[in-house]
């Protein structure tokens, strides 16, 4: 996809990305795509510390699956900051954001299924979003609507890959994301002379704030990107009433919900455990099953994303291996290095091949 403001928006993860000032991007983030010209379609609160309070419908933020809770790491693989995100909406050219994928808001859950029918149905299949369950064994094992799928049989979700299983002949596992808590609003009232008010939204029978103007009356008021207009004098928001007010001679005020800011949990100090190291007496072969493919680096230790990378090989390629430690593999083909087994959100990376399994290998990412 070209740079041009009219490509269309679309979801981008590739490998650590390393500019002149040494800024890299953590592996363990989404890096998306998102068109110029037109609001991200999502709103932060707080904007400062960029977590993702709330997705606009029909946007794009929507279309390509951003999720309450994400954050902000990174603009076009840059600090982020607010000011630069209005920059990049406001520009010319397309431009990434890269998230972390909190579960601020969700909790996982992995389920057994056989082969057939599970009984749901999707609006958007590449999003996985179940809309409708019905009798079936999606139904008997407790799954109901918002749940999203998250991994099959530990690997990426895709309509694909949920086809092939379903089609099968042998029991897999699907693990699905379910939305816990909400993110909380606020109501905000403010009272308004007639002309106009500073704000802009991409549709105003929504009511979503896109923009506010500096030195108007919206702006001093302390209107913020993200609220919503909810009611207008008390009664339920129409945008035609709100020309009428625009256009009138009297005051009048109008209720916002305001989006309350999120506090993620912070994470507690990791627990050093004793590394268990395995040599395989014979060879043995494993295949990667992550969609994004798997990175090889240069020392089995990874601290802090510290050792050098090898290369990044592909969904399906076949790894030899010749010693295990912790949750670190060692391969000596197609190219040697050390990968993981899992990743930091308990993804699957690699999978050691039936005909050779035989030992077990650790269930944690390291």
């Amino acid at each position: 996809m070209g740079n041009s403001c009219c490509a269309g928006a679309t979801k981008k993860v590739t490998d650590d990305m390393e500019k002149p000032d040494n800024h890299v991007v953590p592996e363990n983030v989404t890096r998306i795509l998102f068109k110029c010209g037109e609001h991200c379609g999502f709103g932060c609160a707080s904007w400062e510390s960029g977590v993702v309070h709330h997705v606009v419908p029909d946007s794009q933020a929507e279309e390509l699956g951003i999720n309450p809770g994400w954050k902000i790491h990174s603009l076009d693989n840059e600090k982020y900051s607010f000011e630069v995100l209005m920059d990049k909406m406001k520009g010319r050219k397309s431009y990434e954001i890269a998230f972390y994928e909190t579960n601020h808001f969700v909790k996982e859950e992995t389920l057994a299924f056989e082969a057939g029918s599970l009984g749901v149905k999707c609006d958007n299949w590449d999003q996985g979003v179940i809309t409708v369950v019905s009798d079936g064994a999606g139904k008997e094992a407790g799954v109901k609507p918002g749940w999203k799928f998250s991994t099959i049989n530990g690997a990426r979700y895709s309509e694909q890959l949920l086809d092939e299983k379903l089609a099968g002949d042998v029991e897999f596992q699907i693990t699905f994301i379910i939305p816990v808590r909400q993110p909380e609003y606020k109501e905000v009232t403010l009272e308004f002379n007639s002309g106009q008010l500073g704000i802009g939204c991409e549709n105003w029978d929504v009511g979503y704030v896109t923009d506010c103007m500096p030195e108007t009356q919206a702006w001093e008021k302390g209107v913020k990107l993200g609220w919503k207009i909810d009611k207008l004098e008390g009664d339920v928001y129409v945008a035609e009433d709100l020309d009428k007010k625009i256009e009138g001679k009297e005051d009048y005020e109008l209720t916002f919900m305001a989006p309350v800011d999120i506090v993620l949990e912070e994470k507690g100090p990791q627990v050093i455990t004793e590394l268990t190291v395995k040599k395989f007496p014979d060879e043995t072969y494993w295949t990667v099953v992550n969609g994004k493919g798997v990175v090889v680096r240069e020392d089995m230790d990874n601290t802090n994303r510290t050792s050098p990378k090898v290369d990044t090989l592909e969904f399906g390629a076949v790894l030899t291996a010749d010693e295990l430690a912790g949750k670190r593999l060692h391969i000596v083909a197609p190219v040697e290095g050390w990968v993981s087994l899992k990743n930091k959100k308990g993804y699957v990376l690699v999978e050691r091949q039936p005909e050779n399994a035989g030992e077990d290998v650790p269930s944690e990412a390291e």
